[in-house]
């Protein structure tokens, strides 16, 4: 019935190995019964039906690292989000598990097992001869139970590692999760470590935009400025570089002003202590604004012809209207300096 998607006829065999295989506690079993249903549960739209098998998934059990299972349940999630029920969709993607996590788990689990039948069977070489037959009996049937187990866990394995991971994905998903549910610190940080831990991925103007945006979106304006300085120090990076240098641009604009107004406060100060912050201030105040005019600079080299240029112009040009840098302005947008026109400067 599962191989065959036939869920009507299928529904009433997978309850009755489940509770099969909860009476004679086989969790292999039980991990296929519980995957099996939550498959038809998400195919037939039923996801409501999938919250009450969920406890069965809470531990480091057969269950929970079943693959097709876990690629169901991100699925389920999925379901959940587009009818907007974030928070239900966070929970099935909090018990997601990557493709990595499987394999390290069914590898784990098979020398366990494979160890554990070494143990019994060299307990049976060394003491057999003094044990009575029943206890014998009872440990080579331990062993034929755990070699059924091992190669179940081999199965797995094997499946695991020939499927292509789907890691990225289930972390770009979380995150995205995360924005819709308003919970921007956890969205910030989940696609600020999918950049770093992907750096080669091919979707990674994406993880390094969406972690900027959200570093913004928290106004961690250490993290706003890292990442920012990076997309704009890749050049292959053209997609969101207009918008990343406009936010940046306006960030180095606003903190020059921010520290020109300290210099302001602590202009008249006549301690040590006073002028050394005006002094750091001003110097600080000098960076950013030498940074804001690169910035735009740059962008009018690289992209002249978008429609951010012209923004771009007016930001420059009300900066050195406010500092009285008329000499500067005309030189910048006309090409005119020291009383001579150069037709081939200016914007």
């Amino acid at each position: 019935y599962h191989i065959k998607q036939n869920w009507r006829m299928g529904e009433k065999a997978f309850i009755q190995l489940l509770k099969f295989s909860d009476l004679i506690k086989d969790e292999d079993r039980g991990a296929y019964a519980v995957s099996c249903m939550v498959e038809m549960f998400v195919k037939e739209k039923r996801i409501d039906e999938v919250f009450p098998l969920l406890p069965r998934l809470s531990g480091d059990t057969p269950a929970r690292f079943d693959l097709r299972l876990n690629v169901n349940l991100m699925q389920g999630a999925e379901i959940l989000k587009e009818q907007d029920r974030q928070v239900e969709a966070s929970l099935l993607f909090a018990l997601t598990m990557t493709t990595e996590e499987i394999v390290n788990f069914y590898t784990a689990r098979e020398k366990q097992l494979s160890y554990d039948i070494k143990v019994i069977q060299s307990f049976i070489d060394k003491k057999g001869k003094m044990l009575p037959i029943s206890r014998v009996t009872s440990l080579k049937s331990k062993i034929n139970e755990l070699a059924m187990k091992a190669t179940t866990a081999r199965s797995h394995l094997g499946l695991a590692e020939k499927t292509p991971s789907f890691t990225t994905v289930l972390r770009w998903r979380k995150a995205d999760n995360f924005q819709a549910c308003k919970r921007e610190w956890e969205s910030f940080w989940a696609f600020y470590w999918l950049y770093k831990d992907f750096p080669d991925h091919e979707m990674l103007e994406n993880f390094i935009y969406a972690a900027f945006a959200s570093a913004n979106t928290v106004k961690f304006r250490e993290k706003s400025i890292e990442l920012g300085e990076e997309y704009l120090a890749n050049k292959d990076l053209i997609k969101f570089r207009p918008d990343v240098t406009f936010i940046m641009a306006n960030s180095y604009r606003k903190e020059a002003v921010s520290q020109m107004k300290v210099v302001e406060e602590l202009q008249s100060s006549l301690s040590t202590v006073g002028k050394e912050r005006a002094a750091l201030a001003k110097a600080q105040a000098e960076d950013y604004q030498a940074r804001f005019f690169e910035l735009c600079e740059d962008f009018l080299e690289v992209m002249p012809e978008h429609k951010y240029s012209r923004e771009f112009i007016g930001m420059m040009g009300a900066e050195f209207f406010k500092r009285q840098e008329f000499d500067k302005l005309l030189n910048k947008f006309v090409g005119f300096e020291n009383g001579t026109f150069n037709p081939s400067a200016g914007y």
